[in-house]
């Protein structure tokens, strides 16, 4: 105890200076180790997906050390720009010049892989930089030599004005406009048809790329089969808030206004016309994003108000339409960025999306260890590594591909009702019920006919009584089925409103036949009535030999107006002893035939007229010849979007 005081009182004998230094180095140690040395948390719903990054990526579990001396987030953001400025080799791209359809031009900066793995096919990903980043850009230099050494070939994207490319007409670009992005990617799988494609946005590009990603074109033609965004300015009004905040804050946004007007400038010959919406002179004075944006970029774009914009713009209210496996990165205390402006909740509630969320890391800094002047370990191009080594491995991102389809029950069906469907619980499907007023609606309403005393207390003659009854349920019928309305099952949000607004007869009544409106009934006479009025089909029949020796029959009616190789084309699974010649089928293709579909029927083994080459059939869950039959569709059709119905067993 005694040598404790002594030695107390030796150090409080030291100068003041001294005293005050040691004290505030222990504390910044203890802080350092308790608050800044944390494991990443990983925001994504339980499932598949999860374990997948859990298991595939690693690194998510160790803890991320940043650098010690510069872990402040302004200071890391910056001093990571620095440091790679030094530290990252040129990259040898190789440059192609890409004319879009307007007549502007942008560059293409193409790096193919150091080295190929025999576990992974031929992949591509393409990046897109940050708000005023092009391929030379520190970052972008050091992702694209660390995705080139990890076996992958990479296109940065540089967007019109950038990357040295003087612009060819008056129109640069902005967060959400994904047009030239659009072309870009149909122009890179045009050149590598048969390549995966992945792709890594980076603060802006990040919003551009989710905007492809939750985008029709994705959704018809699955262009991305993974990507990865980092350090995304997820909401961009709150991000505007941010950065105007002083003092250094400011000077970042300041900054990035200035590099925004001097793009501008340096294509003055094609932006400073007075013939166009905006004031060139008042661009060039803009102060910061919020101004430049109000000057310039809305009247480019035809937005409304900034706000507009930037809401369009804005991602963390759209996470539930990126259809593609999507693993994310972002640091609690990027001050574009904060951790209360990340939609973690939304990601919580999302299969096929994790955001990883690092306590330290700034906005595009991620720099760990005491000396972070090597670019080899770097936490950020570890994760991506790792993410995209694993998900393109063996087409793993198929099992995370974000599939929608719809389920139509009838609610009194003998065999699946409103019950079951209510209860079908699987987050990527949406059912839709009709109702039809069944018996015991009509029962109900005779009751409250007779209670009315529309009814008479004579004697009547049998058939008239038997021909008023009919009279009663069939008004009844009509009655119950205007009192009830379709139930469309669906948590709300885009898909939503997307079937409501472009599937209007899921609002309608349906108005089932009155000579089947029991359920039994009227699947009975809806196959005797098809049998007799479906014309026959004139398929092309192709018979398709498996990979265990077995055959069966594909067949195929190909649109009445032919047209390019793109058309949808519809895969129909019969139900449990059906085929192509089923009447339902048959009514199905015809009506698909008239739209302009390609229609092409799987006929299960030992169906369709086709004798078994081996000892199996098939049953309810094994897909291993559906997968092969798919797999042979696209290679005939390797432009033509997908769809699929389904009925009974073959949903």
């Amino acid at each position: 105890m005694d040598i404790i005081t002594n030695n107390i009182a030796k150090f409080c004998s030291l100068p003041t200076p001294y005293i005050a230094g040691v004290t505030a180095a222990i504390g910044f140690i203890n802080y350092y180790f308790m608050f800044a040395v944390k494991a990443p948390r990983i925001h994504c719903k339980e499932g598949e997906f999860k374990n997948f990054i859990r298991q595939n990526v690693p690194i998510i579990n160790e803890k991320y050390w940043p650098t010690m001396w510069c872990f402040e987030a302004r200071f890391q953001s910056v001093l990571a720009s620095l440091i790679r400025s030094f530290i990252v080799p040129p990259a040898p791209y190789t440059r192609e010049i890409f004319t879009l359809k307007d007549g502007g031009e942008v560059a293409l900066d193409w790096l193919e892989p150091m080295k190929n793995s025999v576990d992974m096919q031929d992949a591509t990903i393409l990046f897109l930089p940050g708000l005023t980043g092009d391929s030379k850009c520190e970052y972008v230099r050091a992702t694209s030599l660390a995705v080139q050494k990890s076996g992958f070939r990479i296109v940065v994207f540089n967007y019109r004005g950038i990357g040295g490319i003087e612009l060819k007409t008056p129109r640069t670009y902005s967060a959400n406009n994904i047009d030239d992005l659009t072309e870009v990617v149909g122009h890179i799988k045009s050149k590598h048809p048969d390549t995966i494609l992945g792709g890594i946005g980076v603060s802006m590009g990040g919003l551009l790329l989710g905007s492809f990603l939750s985008s029709n074109e994705q959704y018809v033609h699955k262009y991305f089969s993974a990507a990865m965004l980092i350090s995304v300015p997820w909401n961009l009004i709150a991000t505007t808030q941010n950065i105007e905040k002083p003092y250094l804050n400011r000077l970042l946004c300041s900054y990035l206004a200035k590099c925004l007007c001097n793009l501008v400038e340096n294509s003055s010959n094609m932006l400073s016309s007075s013939s166009h919406k905006w004031d060139y002179n008042q661009v060039i004075k803009s102060k910061t994003i919020r101004e430049f944006d109000a000057n310039y970029t809305i009247k480019l774009f035809e937005h409304e108000s900034v706000d507009e914009y930037y809401k369009k713009a804005s991602l963390h209210d759209k996470l539930d339409r990126i259809r593609v496996p999507c693993l994310c990165l972002s640091a609690a205390d990027d001050p574009f960025c904060l951790e209360s402006d990340l939609p973690l909740e939304s990601a919580d509630s999302i299969e096929n999306l994790a955001i990883l969320v690092t306590v330290k890391g700034g906005h595009i800094g991620f720099l760990e260890g005491i000396w972070p002047f090597s670019n080899s370990n770097e936490f950020m191009f570890r994760i991506i590594d790792q993410y995209f080594s694993s998900i393109f491995k063996n087409n793993n991102y198929e099992k995370f591909i974000f599939l929608v389809y719809i389920i139509i029950y009838h609610a009194y069906d003998g065999s699946c009702g409103a019950t079951s469907a209510q209860n079908f619980n699987t987050p990527s499907s949406r059912s839709v019920v009709f109702t039809d007023g069944s018996a015991r609606s009509s029962a109900a309403d005779m009751d409250r006919l007779l209670i009315a005393k529309l009814a008479r207390n004579t004697v009547l003659p049998l058939t008239y009584i038997l021909f008023t009854a009919a009279a009663f349920v069939i008004a009844g019928y009509f009655l119950a089925l205007k009192t009830q309305s379709s139930m469309l099952f669906c948590k709300d949000g885009n898909f939503k409103k997307f079937l409501i607004k472009q599937v209007p007869v899921v609002g309608e009544k349906y108005l089932p036949s009155i000579c089947g409106f029991n359920g039994y009934a009227h699947t009975v006479l809806a196959i005797m009535f098809r049998f007799i009025i479906t014309p026959t089909v004139v398929y092309d029949r192709e018979i398709l030999t498996l990979k265990d020796g077995g055959q069966l029959a594909i067949d195929w009616l190909y649109p009445k107006y032919k047209g390019p190789q793109n058309l949808v084309t519809v895969i129909i699974l019969p139900g449990i002893t059906g085929d192509s010649q089923s009447e339902y089928v048959r009514e199905t293709v015809n009506e698909l035939f008239e739209k302009g579909y390609c229609c092409v029927v799987f006929n299960y083994r030992g169906r369709g007229g086709v004798k078994l080459k081996t000892a199996r059939t098939y049953s309810a869950t094994n897909i291993e010849d559906l997968t092969e039959v798919l797999k042979h569709i696209k290679t005939k059709r390797p432009n033509s979007p997908i769809a699929s119905i389904g009925f009974s067993m073959g949903g």
